[in-house]
């Protein structure tokens, strides 16, 4: 029982303290899962990581977007169900957009920012953490299209599964950053992007 003078504070403090909360827990396994995560030392599979995470950055996402309706545009024989491809696109845009809105509503530090003396192993991000959004974007793409049964579905998933893990690796993101992202981007993954780009295609004819 708390004594008089003790402060409500310290002596919520001190019970935290005997009886670690399931979120204390989470917090401890996050942070374990990183470190170990992050401690690969083999140069080439670092190299290898931050090459993928580099192929899944915005400018990439903007590119990939512009030659897609290019070649949609052409009605390229060679490229099947492009519509499906840029919707699939399209909710991975919408992913992104909603996921830093999130990230400034929650304000998550990086790991590299919060943890003493860790840092990241690429290029440090200035946004918040929570939740990927290189996470969101690459599996918002892949349930896009294997919910619509795209071909590319089963040629894409590897590159949309290792996404996400090379953040933990590369120490920028937590992996509760990575599992609030993939929620993130299955939702949007399965909003039906179809109609609006198809009214998006008919303005510029």
């Amino acid at each position: 029982a708390r004594s008089a003078g003790t402060p409500v504070h310290v002596a919520a403090t001190v019970k935290l303290g005997l009886y670690p909360c399931p979120v204390q827990k989470l917090a401890e396994i996050d942070r374990t899962v990183l470190l170990w995560a992050a401690g690969v030392e083999f140069r080439p599979f670092v190299l290898l990581m931050a090459a993928i995470t580099w192929s899944a950055s915005g400018g990439v996402w903007a590119v990939a977007a512009f030659v897609l309706a290019v070649l949609c545009r052409l009605e390229a024989w060679w490229l099947p169900r492009q519509e499906v491809l840029l919707a699939a696109l399209m909710g991975a845009g919408f992913s992104l957009v909603a996921g830093q809105v999130v990230k400034r509503l929650v304000g998550r530090q990086r790991p590299f920012k919060a943890i003493e003396g860790f840092s990241a192993r690429v290029w440090a991000p200035s946004d918040p953490s929570f939740p990927s959004t290189h996470t969101s974007t690459a599996i918002a793409l892949l349930v896009g299209l294997v919910v619509a049964g795209h071909p590319w579905a089963v040629w894409l998933a590897p590159w949309c599964l290792v996404v996400p893990l090379t953040r933990v690796v590369l120490g920028v993101h937590y992996p509760s950053d990575i599992l609030g992202g993939a929620v993130l981007g299955a939702s949007f993954g399965t909003v039906d992007c179809m109609p609006l780009l198809v009214w998006l295609l008919a303005l510029g004819r």
